[in-house]
């Protein structure tokens, strides 16, 4: 279970490490004190953001729309209750008050755990078994008689899988554009018309067919 820590505040800090070490799972924690940081993070990705709105005085909410494929749940973790109706979006699964009981915190976590189960893919890649976070998943396509799963910087090449089992480990969390192509909506930079444009420059087409509900569907999500 990988978690990042958003929080310019080494209390906080200490007392969100001290709720997790108290969960007994096994986790891999990244703290973060300043919202430049992200930046350095490269292709990283995260089952959890547990994130503070207010960062050395900036808010890290229009950061945290940009940069929602890091993470499969967010949980802000903020006393500033007024920034909460900005702050739903994406992967978004809860607000916790700093001076709240702890029960809160560790139900959202306990929540976000259990979903994170079905934000990987398990699949055999070059005859090997991977597993592969569906938050680094920029778009999947059908080619020939194999799935071509592409992240940021790799492509995994699937023999005997199909694009419905691909949506089913994921719990639907992409959009189909065609019959051959599920594309992952975080990392849509740009829908005109006939284009898509992904965050990588790739530029991807939905079928005539598809095209009005996959749009619907992509809409829906923002």
């Amino acid at each position: 279970m990988k978690i990042l820590i958003l929080e310019d505040c080494q209390n906080d800090i200490k007392t969100l490490q001290s709720i997790l070490n108290e969960l007994n799972l096994p986790i891999e924690l990244k703290i973060v004190n300043c919202l430049s940081d992200l930046d350095y993070l490269g292709d990283s990705t995260f089952d959890i953001g547990i994130i503070d709105i207010d960062i050395s005085g900036k808010s890290s909410i229009d950061i945290m729309k940009k940069k929602s494929g890091l993470f499969s749940s967010i949980i802000y973790y903020t006393n500033y209750e007024s920034y909460m109706p900005q702050a739903f979006g994406r992967n978004v699964i809860g607000f916790v008050r700093k001076d709240e009981k702890k029960e809160h915190l560790i139900e959202l976590i306990e929540e976000a755990c259990w979903s994170s189960q079905a934000n990987y893919l398990s699949v055999i890649s070059n005859k090997k078994p991977i597993t592969i976070p569906v938050g680094s998943v920029l778009f999947v396509e059908k080619d020939l008689r194999q799935i071509l799963i592409h992240t940021r910087n790799d492509c995994f090449p699937v023999s005997h899988f199909s694009l419905g089992k691909i949506q089913e480990q994921s719990n639907n969390k992409f959009i189909q554009i065609s019959q051959s192509v599920l594309v992952n909506p975080f990392f849509i930079q740009h829908w005109n018309g006939d284009e898509i444009l992904i965050q990588n420059g790739q530029k991807l087409y939905p079928s005539r067919r598809m095209k009005s509900t996959a749009l619907k569907e992509y809409t829906k999500r923002l």
